[in-house]
């Protein structure tokens, strides 16, 4: 039961993530998740080259890098989505006002 639950729980916040990247930052693309928590973005299109340095600078949030994961994802990088919905929320909104 506690991995259904877990599935049901984590599908959630992967529909949450993708409403809010329409409504936050529209150009983001996202990667289909394959079993995990963690979302690839790639978001290229708002030109920044580390958008996870432009995050933490400018929207206090902290996502990883990327390039830190593969030397041709920059404009990349990788969002955890194993939080609350409140939390995710807040995070995307400081991504968008900070990405574009």
């Amino acid at each position: 039961r506690w991995l259904a639950a877990l599935i049901q729980r984590l599908d959630q916040q992967r529909s949450l993530l993708g409403h809010l990247l329409t409504q936050h930052l529209p150009e983001a693309r996202m990667r289909p998740l394959e079993a995990t928590y963690l979302a690839w973005l790639d978001l290229r299109a708002y030109g920044h080259r580390d958008p996870a340095r432009v995050c933490l600078e400018s929207g206090a949030v902290r996502v990883a890098a990327g390039h830190d994961y593969h030397p041709g994802l920059a404009g990349h990088l990788r969002l955890n989505i194993a939080t609350s919905p409140e939390r995710l929320t807040e995070i995307v909104q400081r991504m968008g006002q900070s990405l574009t």
